[in-house]
């Protein structure tokens, strides 16, 4: 987003953020629901007290191998 000039606010939103992209990942359209849930894991589990099982685990971290190849790709990396 910072290389197409566009506008976003700092958040750990990841919708919010792909939101405001401007279209520019039409691939993650798909895994918003994935998004919403990876968002919520990620920022709940930096909190003492709080612990994901594992198959909350491994869900959250095949959803954040499936956004960082589709961004890799799009960066072509």
């Amino acid at each position: 987003m910072e290389e197409y000039n566009i506008q976003f606010r700092k958040t750990h939103d990841l919708v919010l953020l792909h939101d405001s992209s401007g279209g520019l990942l039409p691939e993650l359209d798909a895994h918003r629901v994935a998004l919403a849930h990876l968002t919520v894991f990620g920022i709940a589990a930096r909190y003492p007290g709080t612990e994901a099982d594992e198959p909350a685990a491994t869900d959250a971290l095949n959803t954040a191998d499936t956004v960082r190849t589709v961004i890799r790709t799009k960066l072509g990396l």
